[in-house]
């Protein structure tokens, strides 16, 4: 990984796309994850691929959301900061047969349980990497 860890956040969550898994650095833990049913860096708007961070930044958690188990978001949706990308969330899904698949339109879906986790342990502003 070329991209410097920042060292004063409390966590760090990382999607490895390779491992299609989220890790929690700090409070070690990973999920399962699906992420974009396309291959490699996003590279425009519907193209069904889960953008990569930038070297050098870190993408953020700038929203959190309570939802509907049922609805394609799962119980717990995280908004990430991830420009030029709108729309780019780590999500619970209504699908859970996906988790762990290439399924997602570009975002990263967990089991719900796995998703109300991370809702609970990461704060607005912590870090979010994503790489290939």
């Amino acid at each position: 990984m070329t991209t410097p860890l920042p060292v004063d956040q409390d966590h760090l969550v990382l999607l490895s796309k390779n491992r299609r898994e989220i890790l929690v650095y700090q409070r070690i833990r990973s999920f399962p994850a699906a992420i974009g049913r396309n291959p490699g860096d996003k590279r425009r708007v519907g193209d069904n691929r889960t953008p990569e961070t930038p070297a050098g930044r870190t993408y953020t958690v700038t929203g959190k959301l309570h939802t509907s188990p049922t609805s394609p978001f799962g119980s717990r949706y995280l908004g990430l900061d991830s420009p030029p990308w709108r729309g780019i969330a780590i999500h619970g899904t209504n699908e859970p047969d996906t988790v762990g698949t290439m399924a997602s339109h570009g975002c990263a879906r967990l089991f719900n349980a796995d998703a109300e986790w991370l809702y609970n342990a990461v704060q607005l502003g912590d870090p979010v990497l994503i790489t290939p």
